[in-house]
């Protein structure tokens, strides 16, 4: 198995320097005209992807997004997910996977749904936990490449192509990264949310997953065969699920790729303290409910 971090290029670094070398104005212009570079290279990448690997009657993208109590939040990431589509012509579904919520998330996704023909609702039988809706939707998906992403939008829906852009390198899996440096990534969320996600991380890479700098973050990619052998031996429904996904791509013998992505706070948080501390334990409970898991 692979396990592989994107750290920045050569060239990367050295762009990092220029602004030493080039007072400001230069640097800043000479910085956002590499920025554009890169983007225009991995939008041609993932053209190349799409257009060789998609088929007539299936989606080649599929968005997963769990989604509880998510009235408020949900609408703008929708519009956002539906310009990058129209714009990028990449064939795709989206499919809102509602995990039991009380207020008017369903009536939100529905009338959107109603309006772009990409998105499909789901609806669980019963409120399972973040965890159950992901693989609910990871299964009930057709594409040849699946992410799932946070119904917030915290991280944009174009960075997806960083993530595509691994997999065209030979990941199976591809992970967005909250703690990996580069130069044209921002991440902004507090002091406290980032020590707590520092000290969870450090204890995942000592018990179940090693050199993964950022397990939780909600932005992963799954190739579609990894995906089927991996969501169908999940089984924790809460937030520790995200760990559990990991440890089966390494027992199974999966390619897996950390990339720096961009990454916003958003408030509405449905992770509290006893959530948050469900998730520690999980770290432990994968290693024995795992135990025999084998390629």
């Amino acid at each position: 198995m692979l396990w592989k971090t994107r750290p920045p290029s050569s060239d990367s670094q050295r762009l990092g320097e220029a602004p030493r070398a080039m007072s400001s104005a230069p640097a800043r212009a000479f910085e956002t005209a590499q920025f554009i570079q890169w983007e225009a290279q991995r939008r041609a990448i993932v053209d190349e992807m799409w257009q060789r690997e998609a088929s007539e009657d299936q989606p080649w993208l599929s968005i997963v997004l769990p989604a509880y109590n998510e009235e408020r939040r949900i609408l703008p990431t929708l519009r956002s997910i539906d310009r990058y589509l129209e714009n990028r012509r990449i064939p795709a579904e989206v499919l809102v996977v509602d995990n039991g919520s009380d207020d008017g998330t369903v009536d939100v996704v529905e009338t959107t749904a109603f309006r772009f023909g990409e998105i499909r609702l789901i609806r669980q039988g019963r409120r399972g936990g973040k965890g159950a809706a992901v693989r609910t939707g990871m299964l009930s998906s057709r594409g040849a490449w699946i992410l799932f992403a946070d119904a917030d939008g915290a991280t944009p829906i174009e960075e997806v192509e960083r993530l595509l852009c691994e997999g065209a390198r030979g990941a199976d899996v591809a992970i967005g990264s909250r703690s990996l440096p580069a130069p044209d990534v921002r991440v902004e969320r507090s002091r406290g949310r980032r020590l707590v996600g520092r000290l969870f991380a450090a204890l995942v890479r000592c018990f179940a997953t090693p050199r993964i700098a950022d397990p939780q973050c909600g932005f992963k990619l799954f190739r579609r065969e990894a995906a089927d052998r991996i969501f169908s031996r999940q089984v924790l429904e809460r937030f520790g699920f995200d760990v559990e996904v990991l440890f089966l791509a390494r027992q199974l013998d999966c390619r897996v790729s950390e990339v720096p992505v961009n990454w916003t706070s958003v408030d509405g948080s449905k992770v509290g303290w006893w959530g948050g501390l469900d998730a520690f334990f999980d770290i432990f409970r994968v290693r024995w409910i795992h135990r025999n898991t084998k390629r």
